[in-house]
């Protein structure tokens, strides 16, 4: 269920929090979390299966005519008609689930009919939480109430005495009673550990590493949701090193639900984290070529212009290329509408002379602010930058330049062709995935960016 994203919206920050804090909260609400219980039931016919192992006792008519007869081979051969409603109190869980059963046998009088039967059972169950061990915790308190609403039963198209009809009836009750209970523990234990299945991940990150997340602490079951807190952490390939929120990182609050069914806050850091690991390990190599950099012609021509005479006698366009490389300072601010990128990044720009000797003519850097955009594109948590503003510094001139100025548009260009394209490209998305569960929920952009505030 909570192999988040299958929605982001993200929420406020309270006051900084003892210890390592969680980098993903979320809520469910209990549509949600009844939709997401249906669904594990449903999937892989996870209920029908453990049901069709249910142990039904034989039945042997009484009397003479148990010498002729007897039911055998009874077995749940489906399950239909399910329905759960669930409530939570006192910090417990607590489900009714109703479903039809259909249940079949043999019947020997000695010779073989088939019988037919429909089982309309409801359960009360409830269960708490607890024993929590490194991100796993046990049902504890499990307790189930089952009942049996009415059997529906053909034999032999009602030929046998109503006696038998009732008393096999009382039978198949009995039976069922007993044991319903275990086969549903087994089932909620398997729903438990699928669900930990999907918080406890190794999620791959692209080619830069891999993504761990591990539930925090004990989830809370609250009145109206229940809450989870994941610890985020990056393993980066290369390195071989975990990247983690710090320690003393402010805590994120638990985000509120208002009229949606599901909520999910994401640390600040998180968002820095997957910036600062999008950025390329080594200099970009950009070629001043129409069909590479846009506005090639203009930083010619400017470049020309601004070359004291004398210093490089040819300066042919194919002959200029240009090495970014870009800081590992990025920050990360948010708003109510996303957040703020600002990073630096140096360029270098080259020319070829006439014997094939490289040289610098300008090394500039550019401080770079990008507007950061965040979205959910196929149960994927994708960061989008896109440019605001650029402001350029002379760092080193190897034939003399000293202004600037008519730089600054060509540049600008190059920041966005080159700098903020290579960001986007990269594989900066969490690679979260939603679980089957959650994959009916869709992303409210208007939500998001009401719930995207005060992250600073």
């Amino acid at each position: 269920m909570w192999q988040i994203l299958g929605v982001a919206v993200f929420c406020g920050l309270l006051s900084p929090s003892v210890g390592t804090t969680p980098g993903i909260r979320a809520v469910f609400s209990i549509t949600q979390f009844t939709q997401a219980l249906t669904d594990t039931l449903n999937r892989d016919n996870l209920l029908e299966k453990n049901m069709k192992n249910l142990p039904i006792s034989d039945f042997a008519f009484g009397g003479l005519l148990g010498i002729l007869a007897k039911i055998t081979d009874f077995k749940c051969v489906g399950v239909r008609n399910i329905v759960l409603t669930v409530a939570i109190s006192d910090e417990k869980v607590n489900v009714k689930f109703s479903a039809d059963l259909d249940i079949s046998g043999h019947l020997v009088i000695p010779l073989d009919a088939i019988v037919s039967c429909i089982a309309h059972v409801n359960i009360d169950l409830s269960y708490a939480l607890g024993n929590f061990v490194d991100g796993k915790f046990d049902i504890v308190n499990f307790q189930c109430v089952p009942t049996i609403e009415k059997i529906e039963l053909v034999l032999l198209s009602g030929l046998l005495p109503i006696l038998p009809v009732s008393a096999i009836k009382n039978s198949l009750s009995s039976d069922l009673v007993q044991q319903l209970c275990s086969v549903v523990r087994t089932v909620i234990d398997v729903v438990k550990n699928i669900w930990l299945g999907t918080a406890n991940v190794v999620l791959p990150h692209g080619n830069i590493g891999n993504v761990h997340l591990k539930i925090a602490v004990m989830p809370t079951v609250a009145d109206t949701f229940v809450g989870v807190d994941l610890f985020f952490r990056l393993h980066v390939s290369v390195t071989g090193l975990f990247i983690d929120i710090p320690e003393t990182a402010a805590s994120i609050a638990v985000p509120v639900l208002g009229s949606y069914w599901f909520c999910i806050s994401i640390h600040p850091a998180v968002i820095s984290i997957a910036v600062s690991v999008a950025i390329p390990q080594v200099p970009l190599e950009v070629s001043n070529i129409p069909a590479v950099f846009s506005k090639a012609e203009e930083l010619k021509s400017a470049l020309l212009a601004i070359i004291p005479a004398g210093a490089l006698p040819e300066l042919a366009t194919g002959d200029i290329s240009f090495e970014i490389t870009i800081g590992k300072d990025a920050l990360v601010a948010f708003d109510t509408t996303g957040g703020t990128v600002t990073l630096s990044a140096v360029v270098g720009i080259f020319a070829k002379k006439a014997d094939g000797s490289k040289v610098s003519l300008v090394v500039v850097r550019c401080r770079i602010t990008a507007k950061l955009t965040i979205s959910v594109i196929n149960n994927q948590l994708n960061l989008r930058l896109m440019l605001s503003d650029n402001v350029i510094e002379l760092v080193s001139s190897g034939i003399g330049v000293t202004q600037l100025g008519s730089l600054l548009d060509p540049i600008t260009t190059l920041v966005e062709e080159a700098v903020l394209t290579a960001l986007n490209e990269r594989p900066s998305d969490l690679q979260v995935k939603a679980d089957a569960d959650l994959s009916g929920i869709q992303q409210d952009a208007k939500h998001l960016h009401q719930c995207f505030i005060d992250l600073t």
